[in-house]
């Protein structure tokens, strides 16, 4: 990653009609930058958030029985990223979330934690050790 490929965010404050996003750097944040606010917002413990986008981790993990919530709104709107942290809050022995059609969250409170669990869920639904590039 570059730097004119990263965006800082330095904050969001959600206001009447639509919240606003401020950032530092080039790029525009993503689009799940509010539903990620959100989880910061609401569960002070976690510090890192990974977000698996593979259609067949995605697949893979639907047939385990990982809570799960609709992404047809995506990670755009304050409603959708409410929905997000209330599964989470039900179902807080869960290290992943699934997002319908759109991708696997997993927390940690730091990204050493989030990565391993990370890694642990591959494992189990591949049945095998996760390729990560450690050595």
């Amino acid at each position: 990653m570059t730097k004119d490929k990263a965006a800082e965010v330095r904050g969001v404050v959600f206001g009447l009609n639509r919240p606003s996003i401020y950032v530092k750097g080039a790029a525009a944040p993503a689009e799940e930058t509010l539903m990620h606010s959100v989880i910061y917002e609401s569960f002070p413990e976690t510090n890192a958030i990974f977000f698996i986008t593979s259609p067949d981790i995605l697949a893979a993990m639907e047939k385990t029985g990982t809570p799960a919530v609709d992404a047809a709104q995506s990670g755009r709107s304050q409603a959708f990223a409410q929905e997000v942290v209330n599964l989470m809050k039900i179902n807080n022995n869960s290290p992943a979330l699934i997002l319908k059609n759109y991708g696997v969250i997993i927390c940690g409170e730091t990204i050493a934690e989030a990565g391993s669990k990370a890694e642990e869920l591959l494992q189990n639904i591949t049945g095998s050790k996760a390729k990560t590039g450690k050595k």
